[in-house]
């Protein structure tokens, strides 16, 4: 197929909504186990979109139901967190750990016990574009967020906001935050933003660190004030300057995002990634110390009877990495590329580590069947385009982004918009002739300078189940923590599956002296199956010697902490 066809075949996606393929599939039957510290719940409430249709856990905390891709599983339980799984084309077993439900009552006296004074801003009058506002006295309920408190890892204040007040959500249809729930009859108007005073119809570039408070207006009565403005609802935000803040971030402002008031304990544990992947198999071959040898055992003695896609994974990154033969090595990864070819989640652990091992063509099969398989999501795109980017062929990597683009997503504020804007940029600006670049394209920063960073991290995982906290701890042993996980942020969850992504840009500006830590501790993914994780850390990203190194890694043993890596300068 020639380039020109390819692109045409990408742009028949174009026009179709997420899951309305899969939604014509028959049922699946997705099984399960729930438990609470390890212990078996039974008679566990589980239901298709709010009473379609339902079961409940036996004595043994089992389940089994039927459902198909853009349902959604409700678990709910006395006592309990009601949990909320958006079901994939790949969904089969969903095994859940229930979190015990927290008494907001009890919750609210020990915070004000604990921390009297985020009680006390809670409480105070703040200032809109429309008056003055008094919590205590308006007679409706005002959500406060401190702007100390705000994650400021995140690259703009809807991505921090998301998931830490109830009822605010990402629309994934317009990468826009949503205050009103899904049923609501208001539920197309779009949020406004109230940044000391000034009306925006989109956040405004804010400086995360000059946040002084965030009030959120939801109800009718708090947002009347507005008109029919504030039908979707209100942010207010008040920034401790007064105005909110367009100028140029400084360097050490930017590495003060990275950092909070939490300390790194010295709790994980370095990792190797030969210890990771290591099993009874992968110690037999290297008992041999010949790889021809070796190959010829594992085609006669344990290929043919293997049932295990991830130990088989395990032998070819044993032939890459320890008999150094990366032939042999492809083959392995080929064979299971044709055994595994329906499953989008087995095919990208596959690509991850042929683009560890340099294989840019063959990766850039798989992510092609990838993509027939979920044409739907963003993150089809994102991985076909750098595969493409990878092996040198940017006019094919632009199209890719390009004919995600066309769809006409505002991918400005979403997490998979601002890496595949940065991706795009980097080709705008450093391969725009090669690329072919006829698009009017209009960057984020007015010059190439604009953009170098001296870390840039993407971290991928191949199952949308997975579980996670990354940690980055900076030199004076500060920590902060982003969290991926159904107990700490479900809503970002949900949102990643409806879009249809599986990653997370990091950019670590102004690394002087000292050393920088990243670990991850490790949730499961809802099965047996292990999670991999792609990590391509980038040196100087953006400059002319820019450097980039793609490590794999697999996590099975769930609630252990590992150092990934140390940045130096």
């Amino acid at each position: 197929m020639n380039r020109k066809s390819c692109l045409i075949l990408l742009l028949v996606f174009i026009s179709t909504p997420f899951f309305s393929q899969t939604n014509t599939k028959n049922l699946q039957t997705i099984s399960g186990k729930i438990t609470y510290l390890d212990t078996p719940l039974s008679k566990v409430n589980i239901v298709v979109n709010d009473n379609e249709r339902g079961t409940e856990t036996d004595s043994k905390g089992q389940y089994q139901i039927e459902a198909k891709p853009g349902d959604h599983l409700i678990y709910s339980y006395i006592g309990f967190e009601t949990i909320s799984i958006l079901v994939e084309d790949i969904t089969s077993v969903l095994n859940i750990e229930m979190k015990v439900k927290t008494n907001d009552l009890k919750e609210t006296v020990i915070k004000a016990t604990k921390d009297q004074s985020y009680f006390k801003k809670s409480k105070e009058e703040f200032v809109t574009s429309k008056g003055g506002m008094n919590p205590e006295t308006a007679g409706y309920s005002v959500a406060f967020i401190d702007g100390e408190k705000v994650s400021l890892i995140y690259p703009s204040l809807t991505e921090a906001i998301v998931g830490k007040v109830a009822g605010v959500r990402l629309d994934p249809s317009t990468g826009k935050l949503a205050i009103r729930t899904r049923n609501s009859i208001n539920n197309d108007a779009p949020v406004i933003w109230d940044i000391d005073g000034i009306i925006y119809n989109d956040e405004p570039p804010l400086d995360l660190n000059n946040i002084k408070s965030i009030h959120i207006l939801k109800s009718v009565a708090s947002t009347n004030r507005y008109g029919s403005l504030g039908a979707g609802g209100v942010i207010v935000v008040q920034t401790k300057d007064q105005y909110h803040n367009t100028r140029i971030i400084k360097r050490e402002d930017i590495a003060k995002k990275y950092t909070n008031k939490n300390y790194y304990n010295n709790d994980a544990v370095p990792i190797s990634e030969l210890k990771m992947f290591k099993n009874s198999v992968t110690e037999k071959l290297k008992q041999f110390n010949d790889k021809y040898r070796a190959y010829s055992y594992y085609n006669e003695s344990i290929k043919k009877n293997s049932i295990d896609y991830s130990m088989d994974l395990s032998v070819a990154k044993l032939f890459f990495d320890y008999y150094e033969d990366s032939v042999i090595s492809l083959q392995l990864l080929k064979n299971l590329e044709e055994t595994y070819k329906d499953n989008p989640e087995k095919l990208k652990s596959i690509a991850y580590q042929m683009q560890e091992m340099n294989a840019n063509s063959a990766s850039i099969n798989v992510y092609k069947s990838i993509f027939k398989l979920r044409p739907n999501y963003a993150q089809s795109y994102r991985d076909l385009a750098n595969a493409y980017l990878e092996k040198n062929n940017f006019k094919m990597a632009w199209r890719m982004y390009m004919s995600y683009m066309l769809q006409g997503k505002d991918i400005s504020n979403i997490a998979i918009g601002n890496l595949l804007y940065n991706e795009m940029e980097w080709l705008y600006y450093n391969r725009k002739e090669q690329a072919g670049i006829k698009q009017s394209f209009v960057p984020k920063n007015i010059s190439i300078e604009g953009f170098r960073n001296d870390v840039r991290i993407v971290f991928e995982w191949n199952t949308s189940e997975a579980e996670f906290e990354i940690e980055f701890v900076n030199p004076d042993k500060q920590a902060y923590v982003f969290q991926h996980s159904l107990a700490s942020n479900q809503e970002l969850i949900t949102s990643e599956k409806e879009i249809g992504y599986s990653s997370k840009e990091f950019l670590i500006n102004s690394i002087e002296e000292g050393e920088w830590l990243m670990n991850l501790t490790y949730f499961g993914n809802k099965k047996t199956d292990p999670t991999y994780f792609k990590v391509t850390v980038y040196s100087n990203w953006g400059s002319s010697n820019q450097t980039k190194k793609i490590s794999l890694f697999k996590f099975k043993n769930e609630r252990e902490k590992f150092q990934l890596f140390k940045f130096k300068k």
